[in-house]
């Protein structure tokens, strides 16, 4: 099955659409090196457009049976998702095209979000952070303390920060990322009954 990662090839190009091309066996080392070919998109793919990049993938022998799935494992497809073809059946263009929202929602979620006109950083280990310093500022807040903090923000200048304006940031993170779900559950709601998966897409942020 093809591979659905977004990755950028060693001249500058963004590519999302991999399928594994042809394969050589090395026993003497006991890997198998797959030719890994790499589109735009799957569009560009059933266009008849040719591959933008080829990857030399190495894997053991014993992964030689299923070496989509021994990809998703390690190395740079790693993180990626198998998807069914676009020329397949309704229900796998729908799988598909769900594959694709999710993995759009992860990039959004993580994108970073905006409070009071400052722009925070929302990775997971930004989120962490942001949620271990409200705990401190609402323990400060129980205890008459007060509560100061200069917050790195995402374009790398700085914001101080008190007990209610990061009790505040944490708020936003929450309502950011619950939007984000609700409307996930919206876009698989109306992908279930889309005879169009492709067009079913997220909105555009503001």
């Amino acid at each position: 099955m093809p591979i659905l990662k977004t990755m950028v090839t060693p001249h500058g190009a963004t590519v999302t659409f991999h399928k594994p091309g042809t394969g050589e066996i090395n026993f003497s080392e006991g890997v198998v090196v797959v030719r890994v070919l790499s589109w735009v998109d799957q569009g560009a793919h059933d266009a008849g457009a040719g591959q933008v990049w080829s990857w030399p993938v190495s894997l053991p022998l014993s992964d030689a049976a299923d070496v989509e799935a021994a990809m998703l494992v390690s190395g740079q497809f790693s993180g990626g998702s198998l998807v069914p073809d676009m020329s397949a059946s309704l229900e796998a263009r729908r799988a598909r095209q769900w594959t694709v929202l999710k993995q759009q929602r992860e990039s959004r979620e993580y994108g970073g979000f905006t409070w009071d006109g400052s722009a925070f950083d929302s990775d997971p280990e930004s989120r962490n952070r942001i949620m271990g310093a409200v705990q401190l500022a609402v323990l400060a807040a129980a205890n008459d303390q007060p509560f100061e903090r200069t917050w790195v923000l995402a374009d790398n200048s700085t914001r101080v920060l008190d007990g209610n304006d990061m009790i505040a940031v944490g708020i936003a993170l929450g309502a950011y990322v619950g939007e984000l779900f609700d409307q996930g559950v919206a876009l698989r709601e109306a992908l279930a009954t889309s005879t169009e998966p492709e067009t079913i897409t997220w909105p555009q942020q503001a």
